[in-house]
C-alpha cells in the first residue's frame, strides 16, 4: 500500500485546478462585459476621488498607438498584439467611474460595440508615434464606419416598418 503525503495531494490538486481554470476561461469581450464607454460628467457625484485623478491623466476615450511591446492581447478576438504594430485602445469605465484601456487589433476596434458610441474622430487620440498617413487612415476609416452604421440602422428601420404595415394588413 502507497502512503501518500498531504503535501503531495495538494500540489496535485493545484495542478488539476490550474487546468480547469485554464479550460473555463473565455477570451473576448464576455470577460469585461461589466465596463462600458459611460459620459459621466466631470462634477458627477458618484466618482470617487480616484477616478477623478484617473479621468484627468486619460482624458480621451480611445487612441491609436504602435504596440511598444507586444504583449498587449486583443480583448475582442483573444490574440496578440505584435510589437510595433497599430493597435487601439478604448478607455472603459466602471460603474464608479475608473478607466481601463482595452486595447484592440484595428479590425476589432471597429467591431467592438462601444466603438459605435464614439461621435467624433477627434474622440480616438493619435499618439505622437503615428505617421500623417496613420493618422489621416484612422480619422477616414472612423467617417467609412459611422456611415457604415447610419446605413445599417437605416436599414433595420426600413425592415421594421415592412414587417408593421404587414401586420396592419393582416
Amino acid at each position: 500500500m502507497v502512503k501518500v503525503t498531504r503535501s503531495k495531494m495538494k500540489k496535485e490538486d493545484t495542478k488539476v485546478t490550474a487546468v480547469k481554470a485554464k479550460e473555463t476561461k473565455t477570451k473576448g469581450w464576455n470577460t469585461m462585459s461589466h465596463l462600458s464607454i459611460k459620459r459621466f460628467a466631470d462634477s458627477d457625484p458618484t466618482l470617487t476621488a480616484g477616478a477623478k485623478r484617473d479621468r484627468a491623466k486619460h482624458p480621451h476615450v480611445a487612441v491609436a498607438e504602435l504596440d511598444p511591446s507586444g504583449r498587449a492581447t486583443c480583448k475582442l478576438c483573444g490574440d496578440k498584439i505584435t510589437k510595433s504594430t497599430l493597435r487601439f485602445g478604448l478607455f472603459m469605465e466602471c460603474h464608479k467611474g475608473y478607466r481601463n484601456l482595452c486595447t484592440l487589433h484595428p479590425e476589432c476596434f471597429w467591431k467592438h460595440p462601444e466603438t459605435k458610441k464614439l461621435e467624433h474622430a477627434k474622440e480616438i487620440h493619435c499618439a505622437k508615434e503615428l505617421t500623417k498617413q496613420q493618422r489621416a487612415d484612422v480619422v477616414d476609416r472612423f467617417q467609412k464606419s459611422k456611415k457604415e452604421d447610419t446605413k445599417t440602422r437605416k436599414e433595420t428601420t426600413t425592415k421594421e416598418q415592412t414587417v408593421k404595415d404587414e401586420e396592419e394588413e393582416d
